[in-house]
């Protein structure tokens, strides 16, 4: 595998724009850099509370608003949306369609689609009993009055306002009798019976931090913090996998057809902190701390101070509970740094290295010192779990006894299984040291890159090419050796 330096802090944004259309459907899909209009902006509240409402089957009658034709395409959601009493006109029954909304407009029509109106004009009206409550349930957070509403501010108050308690109307007719504030019942769970929970990861579905795993693909475990459950959920994206020891704002929905809790969004806790480096990067281990340097000759080295007594050490999906420091600077390999508490101490380190086959030396430490199981794929056998490798097959090709082993495939979300593999792909093993609930567990990373370039420079180990700095397998260097040499003698120059 040819590798890039990389440092990787995983981003903690609750990325609201993505997070609507995973809660209610592509309707809600909003273009985050454009301004959003006032016409716009009520269709996707009415998109976001009454998805299932085709509003272009309402009997149509007079014009609703003197500014607003039958003709226009929001012209239906528009007349709901009066006819809810989460918009009206002005003096003269304008609504002024194409106009950029702005927040405190927003805030009306979200408070008066919520039934919080009655609370608004109780604490002052227009516009500052609105603004009011709109801070107090929140529906701003994150937001200034001034700014300008864009598809990216859209999405947080829509966001936002799933959050806010319910508001429980009883009517008779169209006149509102009564109206009370359901604490701690969101829009969330009760409009899309989605919960959101702040937990650890404590089993990616190979690896446990508390026991036995469940060795399951497609589940995952989690630990809510604030009252110690354990919750078993299915994955219905992949990722979170990746987030073992991390924690997560995890947002469950049941599914009634499959009769099932799925996890359909989470993002990493703003005090969790994840870095990922290239275990070649490593300079130092202690007991106390591990330092590297950020990208090759920089000179400038940054510890990593780690959790005390001694932090989780994960090798290739076993947690080792002895091991020495040589485990962490394997040649080809990867280590993942988890704070998930913000205190600046790692109390998790998981390491994937890809030069281990399966040896143990004499003092019962794993030895790395092997060229990385990187597989050029040849073919794929798919009954038997076989690959063969284009380069150095009877080093390389992978023959898995799938009835008595797991397979996960790491670092590509669009690799599934090995009906995905195909020829000329990269594949990485990673071979777990000890059996998970007695089998044994193979960690592949596969690679469809592919850089076609010139060769600007090149060291025993690494080669620049036209968009920077590639390392070269030490599975391939050997490889890389004799073609640079054949090439030097053939063309009797390389520089370009």
């Amino acid at each position: 595998m040819i590798m890039s330096y990389f440092i990787s802090v995983y981003a903690t944004d609750s990325e609201p724009a993505d997070f609507l259309v995973k809660v209610a459907g592509d309707g809600l899909k909003i273009d985050e850099e454009k301004n959003v209009t006032r016409e716009e902006f009520v269709t996707l509240i009415l998109k976001l509370l009454y998805g299932e409402v085709d509003f272009s089957d309402t009997i149509d009658g007079q014009q609703i608003f003197r500014d607003v034709e039958k003709n226009n395409p929001y012209y239906f959601h528009i007349k709901a949306a009066k006819q809810l009493g989460i918009i009206r006109g002005d003096l003269f029954n304008n609504f002024y369609p194409d106009r950029q909304i702005t927040v405190t407009e927003a805030v009306v029509m979200l408070l008066n689609a919520y039934g919080y109106a009655r609370y608004a004009n109780a604490k002052g009206g227009y516009p500052s009993g609105y603004i009011t409550v709109a801070n107090e349930i929140e529906l701003t957070k994150n937001i200034q009055f001034s700014d300008t509403v864009t598809g990216e501010i859209a999405s947080r108050m829509l966001y936002n306002s799933l959050f806010a308690d319910v508001v429980l109307l009883d009517t008779i007719g169209s006149e509102y009798l009564k109206s009370e504030i359901i604490n701690g019942v969101d829009m969330l769970s009760q409009r899309f019976r989605t919960e959101k929970y702040t937990a650890l990861v404590v089993d990616n579905g190979f690896t446990s931090l508390e026991g036995n795993s469940i060795c399951l693909d497609d589940q995952v475990v989690i630990k809510v913090l604030n009252n110690d459950e354990y919750i078993q959920v299915y994955v219905t994206e992949p990722g979170i996998q990746n987030c073992l020891g991390s924690k997560v704002n995890v947002y469950i929905r049941y599914d009634e057809i499959n009769d099932r809790n799925e996890i359909i969004h989470y993002t990493l806790h703003k005090s969790s902190k994840e870095v990922m480096i290239y275990s070649d990067q490593i300079i130092d281990v202690t007991d106390g701390y591990i330092e590297y340097e950020p990208s090759p000759n920089y000179f400038k080295y940054v510890k990593m101070s780690l959790e005390q007594p001694a932090p989780i050490v994960i090798y290739n999906g076993s947690i080792m509970n002895t091991y020495n420091n040589d485990i962490f600077k394997a040649k080809d390999g990867i280590v993942r740094f988890v704070d998930s508490d913000g205190n600046g101490k790692y109390e998790l380190l998981e390491i994937t290295s890809f030069n281990f086959r399966g040896e143990i030396d004499t003092f019962g430490y794993i030895n790395q010192d092997q060229p990385a199981w990187n597989i050029v794929v040849d073919q794929v056998n798919l009954e038997h779990y076989f690959i063969s490798c284009k380069l150095n097959p009877r080093q390389n090709n992978l023959d898995i006894d799938k009835e008595n082993s797991i397979i996960r495939f790491i670092q590509n979300d669009n690799i599934e299984s090995f009906a995905d593999i195909e020829p000329d792909d990269i594949i990485s093993v990673a071979l777990s040291p000890q059996k998970i609930n007695g089998k044994k567990l193979y960690l592949l990373a596969v690679s469809k890159k592919k850089v076609t370039s010139p060769i600007y420079s090149y060291t025993e180990s690494s080669i620049v090419l036209k968009d920077g700095e590639y390392k070269i397998s030490s599975a391939l260097i050997n490889n890389f050796k004799i073609m640079i040499q054949y090439l030097e003698r053939l063309i009797g120059l390389l520089f370009i």
